[in-house]
């Protein structure tokens, strides 16, 4: 047998937890290894597996500790519960607040003591262990989730990737790269899952009726108007015969859904007071919210969808993207178990004695599970889970969000209604799809990029046509002098963020086209005839981006932005806006491009977007998770002159093939092009596109 020859690679023992990550070579030497003392990173050790098994082995106290360490901890917390359970009766509102306040500060103490420290791995983690790696540096992620062509995270590792192999043509370049610019990005989740450990409580401890009050005007100015799918006299009614009483298991669902309405008021009033001491009574809300949902999950009925829904909306919030996709799955199931999907089910009640108002009730459930899965598979690029076909539902009505007797009979009016904008919406969740469909789908490599344009054009008359029949009330671009409904500028604010984010994703496939697909020279070829439609995309793409940048110049501080904002998505869109302005300012806006004739205005945009995420990271992961990921595009671009070379030769490629002409200057606002416009025009030019074409951001 031969042997083969050659330099054998010297290894080690074992590596460092963050050479590891990273998938780096590390010299093994300890305590810090010269790869994380180079770069400045905390250098952790593994424990080895021999190790391991001789403690395993070996029985001492600290393993017997550690072994039982989640019953013990159970033990001692349901001890103080079932102790304060017995005095409980006798005490007042507030003093039975405060005992629950101190059961929970010696559960978080527990929590926090070193012998008592949770195995890796363990499901029960601290409540503020997501606040406690705030200030880690960006490391790779700990699972990895899929993310398609159209979420903002692909988008973002694709220009990523473009400029890392820009670098790699130089050598010095290579010695001077941070090893964090390595690794693509699957998500900006907040890795910190909530625990749910706790017994349940038959007589939980709500707050006051006017601290209760405060949180339900949040959400119900916030969230409720653009998913009216609670009713708010019915939350207040539940709330004042469970108050003080004890909860029997038909009340779970409700008491699960008002505590997840604390946990999203708590957490909106946590903005601009950093660091204040109820800052993580949100989580605390969140955590009774799994304790009461927990004992009836299993369970088909339209309050407990409802719950989930309730749970997807903080879990957004938190900017726990993956857990809301999956909680918003078990909703959709749960409502197809229920018949929310067809009006008249086999199981539902003859239509002569359904209530009008549970009918209302469950329409706007379903469309409520329709327009967030739409939104969840924009911002994730995955696909749907409610087909159009595959329902039969009439719109709900115009009836206010309590639907009394006397807005279902003005529901006929022409006076604005709040649910206006919750109608226009499932208008463009319909068409999200067809974008979604026609442009992002997994098999379009194998579509012809001429079709794409056909589309393209189609779709971007679609959505214009979708903005300009919106009523009086919801025109985003139209002023609205002395209004005195702060709702109806909200949903304008949602609207405006929606609109501007999809444009610029129909148009996004074709930004920077021969900087991304510099090695592709058929495509380059296949260009030839069709420059003034790919420029008029990109021109386009490039003026939404900066529309949804300038939504933001008159905030005035975070709570505003989270307040008159969809919270919900304003970090995906942000992240997609600000990546098509560093693409714009880095490689479209050359000078001699017909561009913008100042660049330095796009990177301005942009740096608008990351000073919105460096104001929220304080208190919110995800936020600081953007901010890294944008930093360290512009870390890349700042990298050794030489590398620019190439960035400019593939602009001169564009511009050689394109044609362009770089004395026209394009306007500073949002590109609706002329009334005859159309990239489908010429259909003999578009059969001559390339099928071998094919990109990662298309």
């Amino acid at each position: 047998m031969t042997t083969r020859t050659g330099l054998k690679r010297q290894r080690v023992a074992a590596a460092c937890a963050k050479c590891r990550s990273l998938k780096a070579r590390c010299d093994g030497v300890r305590p810090v290894c010269g790869r994380c003392s180079g770069y400045g990173y905390n250098c952790s050790w593994p424990e080895n597996s021999s190790s391991r098994d001789f403690r395993q082995s070996t029985p001492t106290t600290s393993s017997w500790l550690r072994k039982d360490t989640i019953q013990y901890r159970r033990h001692v917390i349901q001890s103080f519960r079932e102790l304060a359970a017995t005095i409980q009766p006798v005490l007042t509102d507030v003093e039975r607040t405060s005992v629950e306040s101190s059961i929970n500060c010696i559960e978080n103490h527990i929590s926090d003591s070193n012998i008592f420290t949770e195995p890796q791995g363990s499901p029960e983690r601290d409540l503020n262990a997501g606040y406690d790696k705030l200030n880690a540096p960006l490391t790779r992620n700990a699972s990895y989730t899929y993310v398609g062509k159209a979420s903002d995270i692909h988008f973002f590792n694709a220009v990523k990737e473009s400029l890392q192999e820009e670098i790699e043509f130089s050598d010095e370049c290579a010695t001077e790269k941070s090893p964090e610019t390595d690794f693509a990005i699957s998500n900006y989740n907040q890795h910190s899952p909530v625990s749910v450990a706790g017994p349940f409580d038959t007589q939980p401890a709500f707050p006051e009726p006017d601290v209760v009050i405060k949180y339900l005007d949040i959400y119900f100015s916030t969230i409720h108007i653009a998913y009216p799918f609670l009713s708010r006299e019915y939350l207040e009614s539940k709330y004042r015969a469970l108050r003080g009483n004890s909860i029997v298991a038909e009340d779970c669902s409700s008491v699960a859904i008002l505590y997840l309405i604390f946990a999203i008021g708590s957490y909106y009033l946590s903005y601009p007071r950093f660091g204040s001491s109820a800052s993580q009574q949100h989580l605390i809300y969140f955590e009774k919210a799994m304790i009461f949902s927990a004992q009836v999950k299993s369970q088909c009925t339209l309050e407990n969808v409802q719950m989930l829904l309730s749970e997807c909306f903080f879990l957004l919030a938190i900017c726990q993207t993956d857990r809301c996709w999956n909680t918003l799955g078990m909703a959709i199931r749960m409502g197809q178990s229920i018949g929310l999907h067809v009006e008249n089910a086999p199981s539902s009640k003859p239509s002569s004695k359904v209530n009008p108002f549970e009918v209302e009730i469950r329409r706007r459930t379903w469309y409520s599970l329709f327009v967030l899965d739409r939104l969840l598979a924009l911002q994730l690029g995955r696909p749907f889970a409610i087909q159009e076909t595959d329902f039969a539902v009439p719109l709900p009505s115009r009836a206010s969000s309590d639907w009394s007797v006397e807005d279902e009979l003005s529901s006929q009016t022409a006076e604005p209604s709040v649910i206006d904008y919750f109608l226009r919406v499932i208008e463009f969740s319909k068409l999200l799809g067809k974008v979604i469909r026609e442009l992002y789908v997994p098999t379009q490599e194998e579509s012809s990029l001429g079709s794409m344009l056909a589309s393209t054009s189609a779709l971007d008359q679609e959505l214009l046509a979708w903005k300009f029949d919106l009523p009086r009330h919801l025109r985003f671009d139209l002023g609205h002098t002395f209004e005195k409904d702060i709702r109806f500028k909200r949903q304008r604010n949602m609207l405006a963020i929606k609109f501007h984010n999809l444009r610029s994703m129909v148009h996004r496939p074709y930004l920077g086209l021969p900087w991304f697909q510099a090695k592709n020279t058929a495509l380059m070829e296949s260009i030839r005839g069709l420059e003034a439609m790919v420029e008029e995309s990109e021109r386009i793409c490039v003026s939404e981006a900066r529309a949804t940048a300038h939504l933001l110049h008159s905030i005035e501080d975070e709570q505003a932005l989270v307040h008159d904002f969809p919270w919900w998505q304003m970090i995906s869109c942000l992240i997609c806006a600000s990546s098509i302005l560093f693409v714009a300012s880095t490689v479209v806006c050359k000078p001699q491009r017909r561009m913008d004739p100042d660049p330095s205005t796009y990177a301005d945009d942009a740096n608008t977007c990351i000073k919105v995420f460096e104001a929220l990271s304080a208190r919110s992961d995800a936020a600081r998770h953007a901010t890294k990921m944008m930093q360290s595009l512009t870390e890349l671009r700042s990298l050794p002159e030489n590398s620019n070379e190439r960035r400019y030769s593939a602009a001169s490629i564009n511009q050689t093939l394109l044609g362009v002409d770089s004395t026209v200057a394009q306007p500073d606002v949002p590109f609706e092009g002329p009334p005859d416009w159309n990239l489908a025009m010429d259909l003999v030019a578009l059969t001559h596109w390339s099928n071998e074409a094919s990109d990662s951001v298309l």
